[in-house]
């Protein structure tokens, strides 16, 4: 099966104009079985009134699961998304503890009911410079994340987002005890986002819990920068 993990920002290109098909048809090329997607917006400002997510249902022929992150003034909605072509469960959009004046960050957690079912998760914290402590909180967010997804049983489970840390950050440093980060296995692969702070660095990771619970292979940073400021990651695995 594969993975893809996407940061479409809201349908808008790296120029900042909004074009949602471009990124649509970045994700029918890669043709995955599951797709975790960050910055979803329905009927964003400065947008075209497009639903994304139900678009991309439409345009890829998949189904979907979205977790609210915050609301626009217009009727809009913004957070977190998974498309898939295996049937799927909503199971939760669990809030993760930033400060009040950051903004609101969650993870969406589905069950995908494949011949061996899994959990899948995708993930949006906050960037780096948006608060004071941003670096230690990211990785508190994390563990906060690994204990629900123990305590709820969510597991085995693929994580996969847009992090905001590199590969040699603490919060990263921290999930490699007990996961295993599909990142490593391609050591000079591209950066996936320009950074304001850092400049470009590879942010958008996939990882797996518990460890060696998946066959992982063919991890790839997607070289189509210019329909979202992000560039996809992918993998494919087999469960083990």
């Amino acid at each position: 099966m594969k993975i893809v993990s996407f940061n479409i920002n809201s349908g808008k290109g790296a120029d900042q104009v909004c074009v949602p098909e471009n990124s649509m048809n970045v994700l029918k090329k890669e043709g995955a079985d599951v797709i975790a997607l960050q910055e979803v917006a329905a009927f964003r400002p400065q947008c075209p009134p497009v639903d994304y997510l139900k678009e991309a249902e439409k345009f890829l022929n998949m189904t979907s699961a979205f977790g609210k992150t915050l609301d626009f003034d217009n009727g809009g909605t913004y957070g977190n998304g998974i498309l898939s072509r295996i049937s799927m469960e909503k199971m939760d959009a669990v809030s993760l503890d930033f400060p009040e004046e950051a903004e609101p960050r969650k993870a969406l957690i589905v069950k995908v009911n494949a011949e061996k079912p899994f959990y899948m998760v995708s993930l949006h914290l906050s960037y780096q410079g948006e608060f004071d402590g941003d670096d230690e909180a990211r990785k508190e967010a994390l563990k906060k994340l690994e204990a629900y997804l123990i305590e709820k049983k969510y597991f085995p489970v693929i994580l996969a987002g847009d992090f905001n840390n590199s590969p040699q950050s603490p919060a990263i440093a921290c999930m490699r005890e007990n996961w295993d980060i599909v990142n490593d296995s391609a050591a000079f692969s591209l950066p996936t986002a320009y950074t304001g702070k850092f400049g470009w660095m590879q942010i958008d990771f996939i990882m797996s819990y518990p460890k060696n619970a998946f066959r992982w292979k063919n991890f790839t940073v997607i070289d189509s920068y210019g329909p979202s400021d992000h560039r996809p990651v992918s993998a494919e695995f087999e469960m083990i």
